[in-house]
């Protein structure tokens, strides 16, 4: 399963979807322990200080997460609306990934999205055989997810650096995220350059120069560095991005720092694990850090987000239990309608059969319950703008 980039709570539930953000992790939603009070935030990190004295920390800032069972990466975020001095509740939703969860501000609780609304018709076509399903270009894009592409690439300790994406530059395919230079296979060369003027160097190294380029068309949303020797033996190209990484989750580690809570250990304090570090860091058996081989250098790891809309081929579910596979992507322009409402495009198809093989009869209450109440929402506005229910 995987979170859309459109996706909204359930119209009609049974309270279940609101007891989920209580079984979650803390990268999903986080829940108050104890009364308390928010008492710092700074670089992301809010901090909470229950009434035993137990300090909570929070990290809103944007992340890549692996996801270990599909063996590829997503960005997470955890939205909090809270300020310095506001007080929280036990059992209060304080802090929820929005793209998951929907927060109901009337009783601190939140609620699970489970989906994308759309309009859809049971009826048969040429394009909903064996459980298939065709969708609209509209749906296609509703449904989209926002994935990471990992490129990671090591350096010898000599290597100079003439060119570096930032976090936040927009690239496309093809798009350089790094240029740079090594000479590790030849010290002569090395020792000729240190000795050269550094305009004559720059000049060298671009007839010289390797790349690495984006794969994707995306934002970059993270770069994380390791080094396997300490910063000063890096020619200075390297050191300016190093100490600049180690600069910015210096910031976050000296706000959690501040709040640790007795027993915390190094890479967990006050309810927060520390993935990053500035120290150096000594290869595995084989050589490799996070996979890949790096002697004495260092490891530059760029994320890239991009989009990927539901296309033919991916697996759909609507609603509960009745799966399917995206048998057509329509063009727009082509969408179906109901001569109710023309200008409502019909976003997918269900085969009737499927539901009766799939045995989830539910979704029918589900589809007409929802139904209604969108109807009687535009009735009601109707009457109250005076105008034609059958227009609009």
């Amino acid at each position: 399963m995987l979170l859309t980039e459109d996706s909204q709570p359930t119209m009609i539930g049974n309270k279940v979807e609101a007891i989920i953000p209580y079984h979650t992790s803390d990268e999903f939603s986080v829940v108050a322990k104890e009364d308390g009070k928010i008492i710092d935030i700074q670089n992301g990190i809010v901090v909470i200080q229950y009434k035993s004295g137990v300090y909570k920390s929070i990290d809103t800032n944007n992340q890549v997460k692996k996801n270990a069972a599909s063996g590829f990466y997503i960005q997470t975020h955890l939205a909090c609306d809270k300020k310095i001095g506001d007080k929280v509740k036990k059992g209060e939703v304080v802090a929820y990934n929005p793209r998951s969860y929907t927060k109901n501000n009337s009783d601190l609780s939140a609620s699970m999205n489970l989906g994308v609304l759309a309009k859809v018709a049971v009826i048969p076509s040429w394009d909903i055989y064996e459980d298939s399903a065709p969708i609209t270009t509209s749906l296609s894009e509703r449904m989209s997810t926002s994935m990471v592409s990992e490129v990671s690439i090591a350096l010898d300790k000599n290597s100079y650096i003439d060119y570096i994406a930032k976090i936040g530059d927009h690239v496309k395919t093809g798009d350089f995220l790094m240029k740079f230079n090594q000479f590790q296979d030849d010290p002569y060369t090395l020792k000729l350059l240190k000795d050269m003027q550094e305009d004559l160097k720059e000049e060298l190294i671009a007839d010289n120069i390797s790349t690495i380029k984006s794969k994707y068309t995306g934002e970059i949303v993270d770069i994380k560095i390791f080094t396997t020797v300490p910063v000063d033996e890096f020619d200075p190209s390297v050191q300016k991005v190093v100490r600049a990484y180690h600069s910015r989750i210096s910031k976050k580690e000296k706000v959690l720092n501040k709040y640790q809570n007795p027993g915390d250990y190094k890479f967990y304090k006050s309810g927060t694990l520390i993935s990053e570090s500035e120290d150096v860091l000594t290869p595995d058996m084989q050589g490799k850090i996070r996979g890949v081989k790096v002697e004495d250098g260092v490891l530059i790891i760029f994320y890239v987000k991009y989009r990927d809309n539901m296309k033919k081929g991916d697996k759909i579910a609507q609603l509960t239990a009745l799966k399917g596979i995206v048998s057509n992507v329509i063009p727009k322009g082509l969408e179906p309608y109901s001569e109710f409402r023309p200008d409502e495009e019909i976003s997918t198809l269900i085969a009737p059969l499927a539901i009766t093989a799939r045995k989830t009869p539910s979704i029918f209450l589900s589809m007409f319950g929802n139904k209604l109440l969108i109807e009687m929402k535009k009735q009601l506005e109707n009457i109250y703008n005076d105008e034609d229910p059958h227009k609009k």
